[in-house]
């Protein structure tokens, strides 16, 4: 599907290949599960309640869940390697599976499954972990209207498939935007006088009015542009404009998504089989599939317009996120043992790397016993990591990528060394 979310008109849509054959809309009748496409609702939740910003580092470590009803072990995975911490900026823009279950651990499925509802989302939502990785099906066209919504900075829009229908010269429909260029100019002017000094999402009908904040809306677009510029979806920077969106993709490759959009058109392309254990093939996921057709999509809707920009701050400040310092880093592992507390909406998590204890002995303070892994700290800070009940040198969580090449393995059990941490 092809939407000009500006005015709400559906530019294109397909369900099938041939209607001839095959007259079930997969479009608007098929549930399917969108994998990562799902992700960006469950960060919309939590930063709607407060529970993460931008800059809140999240747990990428190894989880795993016994199902005693089905004796099953849930092991997910989280691209290549975990890297034990990511900032919620870098953790959707990559994709990262445990990520994201921190991310409903942390605002609560309730609230992702409420957050659903407003936007349109009809299915049936499990309360489960999977649920934030895309294990619930969802009909494609309301998933390519959620994000509608926040490319319309939060505000509803309407689904025009029919804009106007005459009878000669009698109008018997009509529901085109006061904005349209084709309808009269009298008409027009007069529908532009009677939604003057409105916002422009209202011009364009919003029958439920504003379901997502403006200030949600936009942090979420920023990280969606995120996935873009250096996330799962950088072959999209070939259009040359701004762009943001999420891939996904399921379990075998049995379903393959895109969805996104620019600062006119939103478009949602799914790809895969009607029975969801046929696989599409090797490698066939939603940035080497869907992607590429969502491309020629956005090219063909856009034709010759300028671009313009997605991101579009409601109070004209501009969103800033500081990068994480190696003494931050150990500061950020360490606080994920830490309760977690509620975030004002719009705070940006920054450390203090002067509450990294210094590696040498203060004026006043006892020298500490040097152990064996002093000689193996690879120039990292000092400092103490704990981890439940267990405390270790804060520089074990990077030992696994030493740049010294030293190879030795820190004398601590597996199940409580984080590593592959992302510098």
């Amino acid at each position: 599907v092809v939407w000009d979310h500006r005015r709400g008109y559906v530019l294109a849509m397909t369900g099938g290949r041939a209607w001839q054959l095959d007259a079930y809309s997969r479009l608007t009748q098929a549930c399917r599960q969108p994998g990562s496409a799902w992700k960006p609702i469950v960060y919309a939740a939590a930063l709607e309640r407060g529970a993460i910003t931008a800059g809140t580092p999240l747990r990428d470590a190894p989880i795993a869940e016994y199902d005693e009803a089905t004796a099953v072990h849930w092991k997910p995975r989280s691209g290549r390697a975990f890297r034990g911490v990511a900032l919620a900026a870098d953790a959707l823009a990559y994709s990262l599976n445990t990520a994201a279950i921190d991310v409903l651990e942390r605002v609560g499925a309730p609230a992702v499954i409420a957050l659903a509802r407003r936007l349109g989302v009809t299915t049936a939502i499990s309360e489960l972990a999977p649920m934030a990785l895309g294990a619930s099906c969802v009909i494609p066209l309301e998933l390519a209207r959620a994000y509608a919504i926040v490319a319309r900075d939060g505000w509803d829009v309407a689904v025009r498939v029919i804009v106007r229908v005459r009878h000669g010269d009698q109008v018997l429909f009509d529901a085109a935007a006061p904005d349209d260029p084709w309808i009269d100019p009298a008409r027009r002017l007069d529908r532009l006088a009677a939604v003057a000094g409105r916002d422009r999402a209202v011009r364009a009908g919003a029958p439920r009015g504003q379901i997502v904040d403006a200030r949600t809306a936009f942090v979420l677009r920023d990280l969606m542009t995120g996935v873009v510029q250096r996330g799962t979806a950088t072959a999209a920077r070939a259009l040359d404009r701004p762009a943001a969106g999420k891939t996904g993709t399921t379990n075998r490759n049995g379903d393959a998504w895109f969805v996104g959009f620019t600062g006119r058109v939103t478009a949602a392309v799914w790809i895969g089989h009607d029975s969801p254990t046929h696989s599409l093939g090797p490698r066939a996921d939603g940035a080497h599939v869907a992607l590429p057709v969502w491309m020629r999509l956005i090219a063909a809707a856009q034709g010759s317009r300028p671009a313009e920009p997605v991101p579009t701050l409601p109070d004209g400040r501009p969103l800033r996120i500081q990068p994480v310092t190696p003494a931050a880093k150990a500061l950020l592992v360490r606080g994920l043992a830490e309760p977690v507390r509620p975030r004002v909406a719009g705070q940006v998590d920054t450390p203090d790397p002067k509450a990294v204890a210094p590696s040498e002995p203060q004026p006043g303070q006892r020298a500490r016993r040097r152990g064996p892994l002093d000689q193996h700290r690879c120039g990292r800070v000092g400092g103490r990591l704990r981890i439940g009940d267990h405390r270790f040198d804060a520089a074990l969580v990077d030992h696994r990528q030493c740049r010294t090449g030293c190879g030795q393995t820190p004398p601590v059990p597996a199940e409580h060394r984080l590593v592959d941490v992302d510098r």
